[in-house]
């Protein structure tokens, strides 16, 4: 279970509502009249999942989901103080980088109420690990983000290269492409995009934050991410990268225009360089993410979400219902697939026929490679409870990697001592 010392507040105050609530209504929280049509509401911050809550309300016709739209930069400060109101939506979704900030609120029902515990043989192991606090689960997962390297076979055709099954390789081959064409690089740094550079140091060992019974250890520069960190600020340092913010639209134009021959990528960024790019049709291919040890297998994850129902619901039998459902069933699985191109966080949905969508596009079978990619992310790797602080302070600070003025492994160390800093400030015990 995450410490925070506002558990306990959150737990009795919860116990007093529900104590309330049914002396009043001769009830409890998910024991609506005999009959009655449940009404629940759902914050999201994607549209194209309307057909899916769609398919729940017409496949159970005695609960009715209302999905409302949160743009993902309002999502979670306005989910906070909803919690902190008692006027939160029944179900939430939450990225798996972000729950154990929402969780800290005191604000989400454990799921384990409800045989969610019986659903863990359906997920991808990683996926799991990231939802569950203790004996706790706090979310269902539904769609992740393995990483894999995606690369411009014609570039690698005309420079006799393979594509590169170590990081001691890679850095090779931009040093090979680079002397050959200076406007050429093997990718870009991209300095304001924390859970990218986050992935590579989750799959080099780094883990940034743990948990003991009552405490937090924050360890953002540990040795496996000051590995990664040194690593990236040599190929910055020899030129051998280029260093353009994503937001930039110089970004996509080089990654169009081939100046860019590999993209470190999460599984869901296919289908955006495959509708970007469909000039480049055929010349782009995916591969296993470099490895630092020869012959591993390890990846790690960018983006992805879950669903949690709060502790606003009334009726959180019915609102968990809704999150198994769409978490686990075919039907919406497969749905999601089509209209969103998620790549499904359970092994069965990993098989589903509209993942190959994209086949053609990269004449390869994609998910041949994300599939075992998401299934050999460590299961170690936890989140810290003021991800959207951590962000933030990330952003300002590498900013200044691209004027030359701050190094990677500085930006770690001065990010670890603040971060260290902003979590006692909010409460959070924290070993030194």
């Amino acid at each position: 279970m995450t410490p925070h010392p506002s558990r306990p507040f959150y737990a009795s105050f919860a116990m007093l509502l529900c104590v309330a609530f049914m002396l009043v209504a001769c009830g409890g929280f998910g024991s609506p009249p005999s009959n009655q049509k449940v009404n629940l509401t759902f914050w999201n911050f994607n549209n194209l999942q309307q057909s899916t809550v769609d398919a729940f309300n017409k496949s159970h016709p005695n609960i009715h989901v209302t999905m409302s739209i949160v743009p993902g930069g309002q999502l979670y400060t306005k989910l906070e103080a909803a919690i902190k109101a008692n006027t939160a939506p029944d179900i939430t979704r939450v990225e798996y980088n972000y729950l154990p900030t929402i969780e800290a609120t005191g604000g989400l029902v454990d799921l384990s109420k409800y045989d969610a515990g019986s659903l863990q043989s359906q997920f991808v192991p990683w996926t799991w690990a990231q939802v569950k606090r203790g004996d706790a689960i706090y979310a269902l997962p539904m769609d992740t983000g393995p990483v894999a390297m995606a690369y411009r076979t014609d570039i690698f055709q005309k420079y006799h290269l393979s594509p590169p099954t170590t990081w001691e390789e890679y850095a090779k081959d931009a040093a090979i492409l680079h002397a050959a064409n200076p406007k050429l690089y093997i990718t870009d740094f991209p300095a304001d995009n924390m859970y990218w550079f986050t992935a590579l140091a989750w799959q080099g060992g780094g883990r940034w934050f743990s948990t003991t019974s009552d405490s937090w250890k924050v360890s953002i520069n540990d040795a496996g991410t000051k590995q990664v960190a040194n690593y990236w600020q040599n190929l910055i340092n020899s030129h051998l990268v280029s260093n353009i913010p994503e937001a930039n639209p110089l970004f996509a134009q080089n990654e169009a225009a081939g100046n860019m021959a590999t993209v470190i990528t999460a599984a869901w960024n296919t289908k955006y360089i495959a509708s970007g790019q469909p000039q480049n049709a055929g010349k782009w291919k995916i591969a296993p993410l470099p490895q630092w040890v020869a012959g591993q297998q390890l990846s790690a994850n960018i983006g992805g979400s879950t669903n949690a129902v709060t502790t606003s619901s009334k009726y959180p039998e019915q609102a968990a219902e809704f999150v198994k459902w769409i978490s686990t069933n075919s039907q919406a699985l497969t749905n999601q697939v089509v209209t969103q191109k998620i790549f499904p966080s359970t092994t069965a949905g990993l098989s589903l026929s509209p993942l190959k969508q994209l086949d053609a596009y990269y004449n390869q079978h994609v998910v041949d490679v994300f599939m075992p990619a998401s299934q050999h992310i460590d299961t170690t790797f936890v989140w810290g409870p003021t991800m959207l602080t951590v962000s933030s302070d990330y952003s300002d600070l590498t900013k200044q990697i691209i004027t030359g003025k701050t190094t990677m492994p500085a930006v770690l160390d001065t990010l670890q001592t603040k971060t260290i800093s902003s979590m006692q400030q909010q409460g959070f015990n924290v070993q030194h």
